[in-house]
Formats: C-alpha cells, sequence, structure tokens
C-alpha cells in the first residue's frame, strides 16, 4: 500500500510526525511518500531542515525557481499536482485541508481515480466567523473526503456539524517532536546560568511565542503586562515579558511598548530557529498564548513538553485539550486585559507551585506525541481503504471544477 500525505511546505514539526508515521508504515510493510509544494515560504521561515529528512520526499516547487514570496496559487499549476498524482499511483492520500485551491485539484483527481482521500484538518468551528453559503460548500467538500484526522475536540466536533461520520474521524494531528524541548529545556536548566548570558535573558520572565500579526492579540497582551506591573506585589521578583517571533506589526508594537511606558521590561527578540526555541522555553518561568483566534496552537506543546505552566486563550483550538484548569495552568477571555493581568499576578506568585504545574503539562503532553499522530495517522488510513468509496456525482464535480478555476 503506497501513501501521498501532502503539506504546502514541511517544517521541522511536520518532519517529526513524519518520521514516526514512516516507522508505522515500513512496520506493515507499506510505502508513504511526503509531497511539499514549495521548499521554503516567507510565512514560516524555518531554513534548511535537511537534517531532519529520512522519509521520501518529493518537492513540487525547487528552491531554486522560487519567487522571493510567500507561495501562492499561480507558482502551483494544476498539471503539477496531477503528474506526480499519475507518476506516484497511490492508493490513498492525506490532504492538509479542504478550502486551499491546490487540494481541492487533489481531491478531483483522486475522486475522479477512485482514490481514498484523508483530510487532515485542525478547523473548529470558532475560529473564524461562518457564512450560510460558505459551509454549504464546505459540506459538499467534506462529504467527499474518505476519512479524517483533526487536532482535536472542537475540531472533531466541528466535521461532526459538516456532516462527517464520527467513526471515520482520528485525533492527534497537531503534535510536536516532544523530547526535542524536553530535552533542550532541561539541558538549559542544567546550565542556566550560560544560557542567561549567551542569549542575554532576565532572571525571570514570561514568554510568548508567536508571528506579530492581529489573531496573536499582542496589544492587549502589552496592556495586560502593563497592569501586571502596577499591581504586582513588591515582594515578588521582577518579570519581564520576553516575545519571540516578527511580523507586519513589529512597528507598531515597538510603539505600544515606548507609550506603555514598559521599554525595560519588555523585549521583542525577533524570530529564532528551531534549535534555540527550547532554550528559551526553558528558561522561562510560565509561558503565555493570548490568540484571540486560533486552529490549535502548537507553541503551547512546545512550551508543555519543556515543563511550562501556561496560560492560553480560550479562543485557541488546543485549550480543551491540553489545558486542565488549575493543573498544568489557566484559560482566559483573551479580550479581557483585567483578567490575562490577574492570571499573570497568579502564576508568577508562588514558585512550587508553578513548577508542580510545569510537572503537569509534561505529563498531558506526553500523550499528544509524534508516536500519536503516528498511530492515527494509520488508524485513518485503515478506515479509508475499508469503506465505501464516495459518490462523485455532476453537482460535485460541477462544485469542485468551478472551485480550481478561481486560480485560473
Amino acid at each position: 500500500m503506497h501513501a501521498i500525505v501532502f503539506f504546502t511546505n514541511i517544517g521541522f514539526y511536520h518532519a517529526a510526525r513524519l518520521r514516526a508515521a514512516c516507522n508505522e508504515f515500513n512496520s506493515r510493510g507499506w510505502k508513504l511518500t511526503a509531497v511539499q509544494l514549495t521548499a521554503d515560504t516567507l510565512e514560516h521561515p524555518w531554513g534548511r531542515i535537511d537534517s531532519e529528512i529520512d522519509f521520501p520526499l518529493i518537492t513540487l516547487i525547487p528552491e531554486t525557481n522560487q519567487k522571493k514570496s510567500k507561495v501562492s496559487i499561480p507558482h502551483i499549476p494544476p498539471n503539477v499536482l496531477e503528474n506526480c498524482l499519475v507518476s506516484l499511483k497511490p492508493d490513498i492520500v492525506f490532504i492538509p485541508g479542504w478550502f486551499e485551491i491546490y487540494y481541492i485539484s487533489v481531491l478531483y483527481w483522486c475522486l475522479d481515480n477512485k482514490v481514498p482521500t484523508i483530510v487532515m484538518s485542525d478547523s473548529t468551528f470558532a475560529d473564524e466567523p461562518r457564512f450560510l453559503l460558505k459551509e454549504f460548500i464546505k459540506k459538499r467538500i467534506v462529504c467527499k473526503f474518505t476519512a479524517f484526522l483533526v487536532g482535536g475536540k472542537p475540531h472533531l466536533e466541528y466535521l461532526e456539524k459538516l456532516g462527517a461520520n464520527k467513526d471515520r474521524i482520528f485525533v492527534g494531528y497537531d503534535v510536536v517532536d516532544n523530547n526535542f524541548f524536553s530535552k533542550g529545556a532541561e539541558l538549559s536548566r542544567l546550565n542556566a546560568r550560560d544560557f542567561h548570558i549567551k542569549y542575554d535573558l532576565p532572571e525571570k520572565y514570561f514568554l510568548a511565542a508567536c508571528r506579530f500579526i492581529p489573531k496573536k492579540n499582542l496589544f492587549r497582551l502589552l496592556e495586560a503586562f502593563k497592569i501586571y506591573r502596577q499591581i504586582k506585589d513588591k515582594d515578588i521578583p521582577n518579570w519581564k515579558l520576553i516575545v519571540i517571533g516578527d511580523g507586519e506589526l513589529r512597528p507598531q508594537l515597538e510603539a505600544q511598548i515606548l507609550k506603555l511606558n514598559i521599554k525595560n521590561d519588555v523585549f521583542l527578540s525577533g524570530f529564532k530557529q528551531y534549535q534555540a526555541l527550547a532554550i528559551y522555553y526553558g528558561l522561562a518561568g510560565a509561558f503565555i498564548h493570548a490568540s484571540t483566534s486560533e486552529q490549535w496552537g502548537l507553541v503551547v506543546n512546545e512550551a508543555m513538553a519543556s515543563g511550562l505552566p501556561v496560560l492560553v486563550s480560550k479562543n485557541c483550538g488546543c485549550a480543551e485539550d491540553l489545558v486542565k484548569e488549575g493543573r498544568n495552568g489557566h484559560t482566559f477571555n483573551p479580550f479581557d486585559i483585567n483578567e490575562i493581568a490577574n492570571l499573570l499576578l497568579k502564576i508568577s506568585h508562588n514558585d512550587s507551585k508553578r513548577e508542580l504545574m510545569g510537572k503537569e503539562s509534561q505529563k498531558i503532553i506526553n500523550k499528544w506525541s509524534p508516536e500519536y499522530f503516528a498511530e492515527n495517522f494509520v488508524k485513518a488510513a485503515t478506515k479509508a481503504l475499508n469503506v465505501p468509496h464516495p459518490k462523485f456525482i455532476f453537482f460535485d464535480k460541477v462544485l469542485l471544477h468551478a472551485l480550481i478555476n478561481r486560480w485560473k
């Protein structure tokens, strides 16, 4: 049995999942080939990850031919996808999403050639406004997949709303390399003094990690941190806030920091390569993710694997599955800056409690591993191979064809 799994661009966490999935496939005598549309994007500048690739990988748009911009539809002609599928002759295809034009093209080919498909999704009902017509179209698309691999509970529930059969839905899509972060964080703590000096890190700090875009809610986080500083008990150590990442809002965030008069306490540390992330996590006191909308939030996985208590917006798709209230962290309303400020105060107040919460984070995240992804990846494949193939009627062909032709 030969399976293909598509991704737009493979980064470190994709590679960890695919290594585990390949091990599962190989143990069964099956074959798995990964296909990425492009070797790099500006949206996720992971850089070279050649050392992480020990599985079959095909790149449709080589880096040498790629324009210096985020990958977009005109760069991936439909015939390139079709030629790839014809040459690989898959028995089953994994597709990361149901509305991107290039993946609709893959779905169309699979339906036309009676190849089972599994959609990998971390969409939830609440992660963006929903409109009746768009949801109707989405339902028609979703019912054409044979099985489903999703993030967690809210993602499963959304697929059920869209008409998917629950017995064909499997969870565990959103995982990271837990061992990398747990070992790296532990190493940084054992050599804390040296790493504090090398990376110029404060003794105590909250950590956030995200792109600087509106939905990450960084302006409210800065306001909440300002309030935290004002209400903080003078006997509590002076915690700073470090935000790693970069993006379009950086100039406005820098202006906001000056306006709030917290320049000496907030550090925008820029984008960090994967290998350095565990150090920032390991030396932090707590992690906060304040997004107003988030399909999952893999940085929360990373922080938990690193042994941190987590403060997570209720609007993050991972919150329901990963945050156990009071045990390993807290959830909050991302629009309530006073609630955020009070949680910053609460989490920084008790060192022994915070250490216990960090250990609980690691216990919880142990389940959400690449091996868990691989287990359910195989279960989804097995299910897809043993259920009836979706009907592909004239209306569906017209609908998918119309959606595909948006890029022409």
